[in-house]
């Protein structure tokens, strides 16, 4: 009897000890997208705006990798003046994405996994932006970001 409970708890505690109970699903933020630099990478990032129309140079991406049941929420300020600046997506770009246009200034981006979404994101003149993200359907963000241009 002894010989065989020692082996079923050895595997009963390597099982409790590798299982994810109740983890929300893992998000990854690439560096670079398919178009660019990613602007919600974790790291610091500098924003050259976009001088020529339509922008060939000076692209970013908006890329994640959301893996099955995870959820993401971008939601991304210009708190600039439209004159002086703003930024712009290119929709025939967008994979994975819905977006939805809050008010002036204010643009949703929602993805739902499985997915690798990424978008193609110009900035242009000269702004700011806060980024507020929402993982898994947090009420309050994750992490926000600040990018001036």
């Amino acid at each position: 009897m002894k010989k065989l409970f020692f082996p079923f708890s050895i595997m009963l505690i390597f099982s409790l000890l590798t299982m994810e109970c109740g983890k929300d699903p893992l998000i990854e933020y690439p560096d670079t997208g398919d178009f660019g630099e990613s602007i919600i990478q974790e790291g610091d990032l500098t924003i050259e705006p976009s001088t020529d129309i339509p922008p060939v140079e000076n692209l970013y991406s908006m890329k994640a990798v959301l893996p099955e049941e995870a959820s993401l929420k971008v939601v991304i300020e210009c708190t600039t003046p439209i004159e002086d600046g703003g930024i712009g997506t290119i929709p025939s770009s967008m994979i994975g994405w819905s977006k939805n246009n809050e008010s002036v200034g204010v643009t949703v981006f929602t993805a739902f996994g499985p997915v690798t979404a990424d978008v193609k994101i110009e900035f242009y003149g000269q702004g700011t932006a806060e980024l507020s993200i929402y993982e898994n359907g947090a009420e309050e963000p994750n992490r926000t970001k600040t990018l001036s241009w």
